[in-house]
């Protein structure tokens, strides 16, 4: 099975002469023995781009799995639907075509979907429940929010994103409209989460309920980060998080909205066991 980065925030200075270029979002092509797909398709046209310049043909993706309703992970759903069969389905939840908005300092800028898309192809989006399978290899599964620690376990920098209510008042984003990823593949168990906007503990905790154990390898954002101050979680909760991260044997590949300075943090603490995510990384499992 192999996980190839199209989209990722950064770029590493291997990859700085090939091409590739970054954007503020997340996308990867999955190819297993049965199967090719997409998660996320960033927040352009860029993920197919920089799959054309790693001679892969994304078009020939067999489905899309759209992490959440927000920009930088499915800005490029128009290109994905414009360069697709027209039987390629789209696997999100109901509420993925919410009205979202970012808290800046010159007011709330609007960073959901675009919303001409949910009429225009509606045949071809499949509306997923909290827990979804597609096939043998993959299901999507969304957080249990009823767990006395679930608050708790949510990212600081959750609070600048607001949802538009059906009233016309903004309030906190819940976070319906995310789920995750897993793929079953050679015995292994893959968790992919591209934003953990409902906290990387409670989704690990609900991999496990699902599951009875842990993954083998996690992939994707963890929010650490505030994408406006730029402001890092406060060390006693990443050392909590490192704390939770040793206590099962999975390896990490973290990046996109996790943030470099947390990033670091982790490293520190987990070592081998947790790599940085960046532009046309390829992830052998």
């Amino acid at each position: 099975m192999r996980v190839i980065t199209l989209v990722e925030d950064s770029l590493s200075e291997e990859q700085k002469n090939t091409g590739l270029n970054t954007e503020h979002g997340l996308s990867f092509f999955i190819e297993t023995e049965k199967q090719s797909f997409l998660f996320d398709v960033g927040m352009s046209d860029l993920y197919r781009k920089n799959a054309e310049k790693m001679g892969i043909d994304v078009t020939k993706a067999e489905f899309l799995v759209l992490s959440h309703g927000h920009y930088d992970h499915g800005g490029g759903l128009n290109d994905f639907f414009e360069n697709t069969k027209e039987d390629v389905p789209v696997y999100l939840r109901r509420e993925g075509f919410g009205d979202y908005f970012s808290h800046r300092k010159t007011g709330l800028k609007y960073i959901g979907l675009e919303q001409e898309l949910k009429e225009k192809y509606r045949e071809r989006l499949v509306y997923t429940e909290d827990l979804y399978r597609i096939n043998d290899e993959v299901s999507i599964f969304s957080v249990n929010r009823d767990s006395e620690s679930y608050k708790d376990n949510l990212p600081a920098a959750n609070t600048v994103l607001k949802k538009l209510s059906g009233d016309g008042e903004y309030a906190g984003d819940d976070f319906l409209h995310e789920q995750n990823l897993v793929v079953e593949s050679n015995g292994k168990l893959i968790l992919m989460s591209a934003c953990s906007h409902c906290g990387i503990v409670n989704i690990l905790e609900q991999f496990e309920s699902i599951y009875g154990r842990r993954p083998d390898v996690v992939i994707g954002g963890l929010h650490l980060t505030n994408p406006q101050t730029f402001e890092c979680e406060p060390e006693d909760r990443l050392d909590r998080l490192s704390e939770y991260f040793l206590q099962g044997n999975a390896r990490y590949y973290i990046g996109h909205c996790t943030g470099d300075v947390a990033f670091l943090y982790l490293k520190r603490k987990l070592g081998e066991r947790i790599e940085k995510l960046s532009t046309g990384i390829i992830i052998e499992i």
